[in-house]
């Protein structure tokens, strides 16, 4: 299946970047191990703060420094789009709105992509003309008309058509594009023309960057510096190509005007500044250091979900950089102060299971606010050491007995109940109540983890069970036993549809009915029910058993979500409204996570004749899938600050950025419902067959009030948890998968997981 979105939509993508960051110093000086500082203290260290925008502006096109050291931002208004070029000379502080060129302005360019400002205060945009499709760059100066700019370019490889990607200007006004080849040109800007081209190495370009006289490009496998003049290659920076690859290549992570590393020329000669997730980094060109001067984990930097546009540097030395964190674009201005301890004095031990970006853009918010307090993310499963679940809770029960362990845990894929047993975890009823009065939280899951009048542990979200597909399949979705035999029955009236129940392989239709079904499988011993495990397993093999065979699908279904919320994980477990768009599955069950995730979903019911979208009421219940469930460590030597930053991770701030589930704050809920599309909307999903001419498209709609209304009720409605200790499921997989595919028998399937799984709940 190939998707692709035929209309951006004008807004940043909600920045699932893979921003490879600056790994090569593995973010500067490490906290000591000692809760506190001794005798001296090393001082001085970059803070951060957050600049005012120009009125207005809700997206940050161009931010550049003039020669005569004022600042220029070229910006979008959220109202309407309107597009204006502001100049402060106050180095931020204030904004003062100068005229735009023409073809900037919304009435003559549909839509803008990215734009630079060059010292001289030239302007320079890539974007659609109205009435047209094609991608076009545009120039100008202040205050006159500007034009298109027509670029003949030389034809890609294949015969692809090419195109402009990316542009800067060099000192001296000079424009240096990229096109889709990885080649990088200098064009005369008024007139188009290509006056020189670079091609390096021969390698595809993925980035480039004017310093000076010099083009710094790299490439999939390096870094090259180049003579701007000559075009001639100059001497190899193996520093700085470490830095930027940190020996595993370099890849295209830009993406709706974003690049995942800046650079900037220092003011000495060949000093070199180079900004990413791990902070800004100051290099001279041939040297054999890079020094960190900004801790990207302090800041707002190591945030996963920021994009970076532009950095400039100001008359007192500071920096700024524009960005974007989720969808809130900002200027953050980097100011160093001697005053302030180079690390945080405080430091706060968080373990998690598996690595998770909610967890740290949570931890960049609290650290940006909590200068002195440093947060310490341990992670279980590194994928580096071969470690397994069972390795990585063995190695944190014994750091805990040890006095050793974390202040706070994420237990997702932890043995929550036997943790709560054993008196590993705090009684944080106060946080959940407070929490609770000041927003109001979705009460039945922030009390999941509740036991004799004490809470242990908070959901910070939460996914929903969801069928979509007929009326009659909507009714037995409840019920594994009836939904088999409707399954069964649809399959003999329907014999040449792929699937009838999506998802159709054996991992996906596992996990996702196991989410749903697993939720009274133990007793109160901790053990499972070995009769609700042969029930299951003997239910999902008469499902998967209606799928007709087809060799593995290798086909791009990738999707990308534009605007609020991304997906974070749980991408196998969506509800799969493709496959029923493309008639190649009846029915599909899924977990929803998201506003922009329902979205879809109604957006592609109004496509579906007779169909129907439900939540899934389990006999009787409403499970839920606990999402980064935050409990404090009983053996914490620091409950104080683990509260402190467990009652942050439940307020709105940090509520409303959570992509991977629905927030369980209920404001933060309500701050995911803006309408990325705009009340117009304006944004279609072209969707086709692979290998196919049959194409359709769909037109991607946002929840009405009416919707939103169904939506909170259902997220009302959830009431019980669904187990999410990961090595009890990799068991059930593991077998299960055997069992599905004709490799064992159930009783034997049955009997290794009840094996497996006491011989694990023993330990």
């Amino acid at each position: 299946m190939n998707t692709y979105w035929k209309k951006a939509v004008c807004l940043a993508v909600s920045l699932t970047l893979a921003v490879s960051g600056l790994a090569g110093c593995g973010g500067g000086e490490k906290k000591s191990e000692e809760k506190g500082r001794d005798k001296e203290t090393a001082m001085g260290r970059y803070l951060e703060t957050e600049m005012p925008l120009p009125e207005g502006t809700e997206r940050i096109l161009a931010l550049g420094k003039l020669e005569d050291g004022s600042l220029e931002l070229f910006g979008e208004s959220g109202e309407g789009g309107k597009r204006v070029l502001w100049q402060s000379k106050d180095q931020g502080e204030s904004w003062e709105e100068i005229s735009c060129p023409d073809i900037m302005k919304l009435e003559n360019s549909e839509y803008l992509d990215r734009a630079v400002i060059s010292p001289k205060g030239d302007l320079a945009a890539l974007g659609v003309a109205n009435g047209e499709e094609k991608y076009a760059l545009f120039y100008g100066v202040a205050g006159e008309s500007g034009q298109k700019v027509p670029v003949e370019l030389p034809a890609a490889e294949g015969g692809n058509e090419n195109g402009i990607s990316d542009m800067k200007f060099a000192p001296d006004g000079r424009m240096l594009i990229r096109d889709y080849a990885g080649n990088v040109h200098t064009i005369d800007p008024s007139s188009g023309q290509i006056l020189q081209t670079y091609k390096g190495s021969g390698e595809k370009i993925w980035m480039f960057e004017v310093l000076d006289d010099k083009l710094l490009a790299v490439t999939e496998t390096q870094v090259q510096l180049l003579d701007l003049e000559s075009g001639d290659p100059l001497d190899k920076d193996e520093v700085l190509e470490e830095q930027i690859f940190n020996g595993e290549g370099s890849k295209d992570n830009s993406s709706a005007g974003f690049n995942f590393m800046v650079f900037l020329q220092g003011k000495e000669e060949n000093t070199l500044f180079l900004c990413g997730r791990d902070g800004i980094y100051r290099h001279i060109a041939g040297g054999t250091v890079i020094e960190q001067v900004v801790n990207g984990e302090l800041t707002s930097l190591g945030n996963p979900s920021l994009g970076l546009l532009q950095m400039i540097t100001l008359k007192d030395g500071s920096f700024m950089v524009s960005c974007a964190i989720g969808i809130d674009y900002q200027l953050l201005k980097y100011t160093y102060s001697p005053d302030t301890p180079a690390m945080p004095e405080k430091e706060l031990k968080v373990y998690s299971l598996e690595d998770n970006s909610d967890i740290r853009q949570a931890i960049s918010v609290y650290q940006k606010e909590h200068t002195d307090v440093y947060v310490n993310l341990e992670v279980g499963i590194t994928g580096e050491d071969g470690a397994t679940v069972p390795d990585a809770l063995r190695t944190l029960n014994t750091d805990i007995m040890a006095g050793e362990g974390p202040d706070l845990l994420f237990l997702d894929g932890m043995p929550i109940t036997s943790y709560i047993e054993k008196g590993l975890l705090a009684d944080i009823s106060d946080i959940a109540a407070e929490a609770g009065g000041a927003d109001g939280l979705f009460e039945k899951v922030a009390n999941a983890f509740a036991k004799d009048g004490k809470t242990y542990g908070i959901p910070l979200g939460f996914r929903i069970p969801l069928f979509q597909g007929d009326e009659e399949t909507a009714k037995a979705v409840g019920n594994l036993s009836s939904l088999a035999e409707r399954v069964k029955s649809l399959r003999e009236d329907n014999p040449e549809i792929e699937s009838i129940l999506s998802p159709a392989d054996a991992w996906g239709l596992l996990e996702t009915l196991y989410r749903l079904d697993c939720a009274d499988w133990q007793k109160e011993d901790g053990t499972l029910k070995e009769e609700t495990v042969t029930e299951f397993l003997r239910q999902v093999k008469a499902i998967y058993d209606t799928g007709i065979p087809r060799e593995e699908d290798t086909s791009n279904s990738g999707i990308f979500d534009f605007g609020a919320g991304g997906t974070g994980g749980f991408l196998s477990m969506r509800i799969d409204y493709m496959s029923l768009l493309m008639k190649k599955a009846l029915a599909s069950v899924g977990w929803m996570g998201s506003v922009s995730e329902y979205s879809l979903v109604i957006s592609a019911q109004k496509d579906l004749e007779g169909g129907v979208y439900k939540n899934i009421e389990k006999d009787g219940k409403n499970v839920f899938l606990p999402y980064l469930t935050a409990g404090v460590s009983s053996k914490s030597e620091d409950k104080e600050l683990a509260a402190d930053f467990l009652k942050a991770l439940l307020q709105e701030e940090i509520q409303s950025s959570i992509t991977g589930a629905f927030p369980v704050n209920k404001k933060g809920f309500e701050g995911t419902l803006k309408n990325p599309y705009g009340e117009e909307g304006g944004a279609e999903l072209a969707v086709s067959g692979e290998g196919s001419d049959d194409m359709f498209t769909m037109s991607l709609l946002w929840p009405d009030e009416e919707q939103l209304e169904e939506l909170r009720q259902m997220l009302e409605a959830a009431d019980t948890p669904s187990l999410t200790d990961e090595t009890i499921w990799n068991v059930v997989k593991e077998q299960g998968e055997k069992y599905l595919e004709g490799s064992q028998e159930l009783e034997e399937a049955v009997n290794n997981i009840m094996q497996k799984v006491n011989l694990y709940l023993a330990e």
